[in-house]
């Protein structure tokens, strides 16, 4: 005789099973408001976890690209270095749009089962800062900090750091060295000396790749010396990563956050100074501040992303008014 259902209500035998659930291990997406309040729902974001690399599909253009431009090789050797659980990856507003595909993609590199949960961190720290509130709202034990904003070190008792740069614009090096020469040919007729100083090309982050090559477009048209500055060492070399730059040679004088291989102030005094990047910045003021007494009064700036450039005077003037704004 068959026994009355005595389950929950349901009309189902003691016997009888609930049907097995599926289980699915998602990447957590958080858009978090510099970690002081959560995101409205309607706000975040969330994908189910990448597949394995046995079941990723073939590559592409594209993702071979991503991966290069977000340093793939980079993140998964710091990711195994410092044995991280979770991975948070901090994105500016500028790339965040990009951050669900490569938070996808992260997760499919490191592929295995035990390999680190990613988060995504929205609403950079101002500045640029590592955000390690909003990394310690989701227990992250590793940080990848994304973008050019990048030349503040992380700070005293953070969880291990890793500074990407992010894509990185093309830059036609000798076009752009060949408007730094005429613009110094131009500021320069008034002063015969100033022909002969040596250049020095502060390059913003995004496009510190090319740099050297367009101080050696510059110098070779110019016919002087040239030189770049370098990304700061806490953005070349990540935690446990070697340094061949820093190894080869000692760290020079800072400009706005940059490394020179200049000894002292007085031999940055002794250069033309020109600045490739964006002219309306926060960086551009600060080089422009930071170089007033060079060769020249101050420096030129090119911006290689098809802006207009500004000769030196009228790139000292303007950051002297957007300072004087700030302060006042």
């Amino acid at each position: 005789m068959q026994r009355e259902g005595t389950g929950r209500g349901d009309g189902r035998g003691r016997g009888a099973r609930d049907p097995p659930r599926r289980r699915l291990r998602r990447s957590r997406l958080l858009l978090s408001a510099g970690g002081s309040r959560p995101r409205p729902r309607s706000q975040r974001a969330a994908s189910t976890r990448a597949p394995t690399a046995a079941m990723a599909p073939p590559r592409d253009a594209a993702a071979a690209s991503m991966e290069a431009a977000y340093e793939f090789d980079r993140v998964e050797a710091f990711a195994a270095r410092v044995s991280c659980r979770r991975l948070a990856v901090q994105f500016p507003e500028a790339l965040l749009a990009a951050s669900p595909a490569v938070a996808t993609g992260l997760e499919r590199r490191l592929g295995a089962d035990d390999a680190p949960e990613v988060y995504v961190l929205g609403d950079a720290a101002p500045g640029g800062a590592v955000d390690c509130v909003a990394a310690a709202h989701v227990d992250a034990d590793a940080i990848v900090h994304v973008g050019p904003d990048c030349l503040a070190p992380p700070p005293a008792g953070s969880p291990p750091v890793l500074f990407v740069v992010g894509p990185s614009p093309d830059v036609d090096a000798a076009d752009v060295g060949r408007r730094i020469a005429a613009a110094f040919d131009a500021d320069d007729d008034d002063d015969p000396d100033a022909k002969t100083a040596p250049v020095l090309v502060v390059a913003a982050p995004a496009y510190a790749r090319v740099g050297f090559a367009v101080a050696a477009a510059a110098g070779a048209l110019l016919r002087v010396a040239a030189s770049a500055t370098r990304l700061p060492r806490h953005v070349r070399a990540g935690p446990g990563e070697p340094d061949d730059a820093a190894a080869a040679e000692a760290p020079g004088l800072a400009v706005a956050g940059l490394e020179t291989l200049l000894e002292d102030e007085a031999a940055l005094r002794r250069h033309r100074v020109a600045f490739v990047g964006d002219a309306s910045s926060a960086l551009a003021d600060a080089v422009l501040l930071r170089c007033a007494a060079c060769v020249g009064g101050g420096c030129v700036v090119v911006d290689p992303s098809g802006g207009a450039g500004l000769d030196a005077d009228a790139a000292r003037t303007g950051a002297t008014r957007r300072l004087a704004r700030r302060r006042h």
